[in-house]
């Protein structure tokens, strides 16, 4: 399984929520082999129309796909990470998650390998009149999508992302604070872990 996690770098949290949110991360992985799965994060903010994707400094992936394959060193990493501020385009992380960082992978399209991104957000995005597209984008490469809502999320923003429309809450968490986020990793990960047994299955 390849696995992306984008997490809101917005300046709507300040530094301890974000570090709750870093910790939400590492109880999901936790219940993950690193020898047979692939993880990166990538934190998300501004979006500046005149680089190139390649050239979006609040908009990397500070863990790359695969870069650990030991829990303790993706956890060492994920510690290091420093919060943004400033804004949310959640749409072109989608999107940059889809054609750089899971493109990356020489599992990308492996019919086998079970592509995932998880998209944890605390507000509105700025870019959300893209969403549908850059999410339909990746469901159609068969990636499957969560939606991690905190604070002040808007569910429909949330649904579209996990689902492609408004009003279905399949592979959408929400919690009503960072405090509170802890409480989603159990039935998040358990949902993750469900795509891999239902193909061993079939």
């Amino acid at each position: 399984m390849d696995i992306m996690f984008l997490l809101d770098g917005s300046g709507s949290m300040n530094t301890y929520e974000f570090n709750e949110m870093l910790n939400f991360v590492t109880k999901v992985v936790d219940s993950f082999n690193f020898t047979t799965t692939r993880v990166g994060v990538m934190q998300f903010s501004h979006w500046f129309d005149e680089r190139s994707i390649y050239d979006q400094p609040y908009m990397q992936s500070d863990i790359q796909l695969g870069m650990f394959a030991s829990n303790i060193q993706f956890k060492v990493a994920l510690s290091a990470m420093r919060h943004h501020g400033y804004t949310s385009f959640t749409a072109h992380a989608i999107h940059k998650a889809i054609f750089i960082d899971l493109a990356s992978s020489d599992r990308f399209t492996d019919l086998c390998t079970k592509k995932v991104i998880i998209v944890v957000i605390d507000g509105r995005s700025l870019d959300h009149s893209m969403l549908l597209t850059n999410a339909n984008a990746a469901r159609a490469l068969g990636v499957t999508m969560y939606a991690v809502g905190v604070s002040n999320y808007w569910r429909q923003e949330l649904q579209v992302i996990a689902n492609g429309e408004v009003g279905k809450n399949d592979r959408v968490f929400t919690a009503p604070n960072f405090d509170q986020l802890h409480r989603v990793a159990p039935p998040l990960t358990q949902h993750i872990l469900s795509l891999t047994s239902s193909a061993d299955s079939a």
